[in-house]
């Protein structure tokens, strides 16, 4: 059964996010400074991310998205340091306060 709830969340995620072509790659280089390679690899980290937390933190990700432990940890993991700073970069990006960062906040 707790098999079947887990293949149910990540199917989830990627029903929600099977595509980033979908997304208008050019419009969000020119919204950014990232290039292709660095927009696919913050949307594979995004949709890896999401599928942790959507299995880990079913009752506080609600919808699809990176709950705010697993982004300190990945951000921790990828060596910034302090974790008050961390939770202060998570809040200030969580605008709408729901405990898990969207794909629009995440990027």
């Amino acid at each position: 059964m707790q098999q079947i709830i887990r293949d149910k969340a990540i199917q989830e995620v990627d029903d929600k996010y099977h595509n980033l072509v979908s997304m208008n790659i050019p419009l969000l280089q020119l919204d950014c400074s990232f290039s292709r390679k660095d927009i696919y690899m913050i949307y594979a980290k995004f949709k890896s991310l999401s599928k942790i937390s959507k299995v880990t933190f079913p009752e506080i990700v609600k919808d699809v998205g990176v709950e705010k432990s697993v982004f300190i940890k990945c951000l921790r993991e990828e060596q910034v340091d302090s974790e008050e700073f961390l939770f202060k970069i998570f809040h200030s990006i969580d605008k709408q306060g729901k405990g898990y960062l969207d794909w629009d906040e995440f990027f």
